[in-house]
């Protein structure tokens, strides 16, 4: 019975995630460039990324810490003379309702006065989370307008899981935003680190966008908390040996019933 309980234990660990809307795992050949790029495991996107520079590749390896695919997206410093764009399969706040992003972004070069950041492109606005010259703050950018600070700040070369929960209003009512920073693996969200309302309109697009060197990897949009946060690698290591263990366990139970 307890082995029976150890692996049930070890199964149960990795959190199951609902599907997602839209994902991004940057799964194309290293070296190439961002822009016209599509498929490699992409999906919920009407086209090819665009913008960016040829300073704007795809990075070897997925960024470390959580249970990522394929590789990454790398900006060098000022590659981004635009923002890199790629249109969604299906707006988004065009009416009231509750939707979820999240990417990992890795600071490689002291913030500064430089910015880092996805953004949703919105008629009426644009809201981006990240970095954007503030202290080195991870934040919430009203593009163009102010931002919303929260007090963690970016350590460069250390990836950070970047959460936004966006509840959209009806029309041209206002759109709540609310970023989470390396939240923990969960259906419960947990209280956020900042805050912050205006309206973006209806979103169409999202973009990458920033001056400063840095990676972004694992793009989700999700319409819950669940769908969008991946589970740390070690969790999923977890996971894997505990399949290994159910197996051997079933095996010796079958070879049990035939003695």
């Amino acid at each position: 019975m307890g082995a029976m309980v150890t692996v049930i234990a070890l199964i149960s660990s990795p959190q199951a995630h609902a599907a997602l809307s839209a994902y991004e795992p940057f799964n194309y050949t290293i070296g190439s460039q961002i822009n016209t790029q599509t498929g490699g495991g992409s999906f919920g996107f009407s086209g090819a990324w665009s913008g960016g520079s040829a300073g704007s590749t795809v990075g070897s390896g997925s960024l470390p810490g959580y249970n990522t695919t394929g590789n990454r997206a790398n900006m060098n410093a000022n590659s981004l003379t635009t923002p890199l764009s790629r249109t969604l399969s299906s707006s988004l706040g065009i009416s009231a309702g509750t939707t979820y992003f999240s990417f990992v972004l890795r600071p490689q070069a002291s913030v500064g006065t430089k910015s880092a950041e996805l953004r949703l492109n919105g008629s009426a606005a644009s809201a981006g989370f990240g970095l954007n010259s503030n202290s080195g703050a991870y934040l919430i950018d009203q593009v163009g307008t102010a931002q919303t600070a929260s007090s963690t700040t970016a350590t460069v070369n250390t990836p950070v899981l970047l959460v936004l929960k966006a509840v959209f209003g009806a029309g041209s009512a206002s759109d709540t935003f609310s970023l989470f920073i390396n939240p923990g693996v969960g259906s419960a969200e947990g209280v956020a680190n900042a805050t912050r309302s205006f309206n973006v309109g209806t979103v169409t697009a999202l973009s990458i966008a920033g001056n400063l060197g840095f990676s972004v990897d694992e793009i989700k949009v999700g319409t819950t908390y669940a769908d969008v946060v991946p589970e740390p690698a070690t969790n999923a290591a977890i996971g894997a040996v505990g399949l290994v263990i159910a197996g051997q366990w079933m095996h010796w139970r079958r070879r049990q019933k035939r003695a």
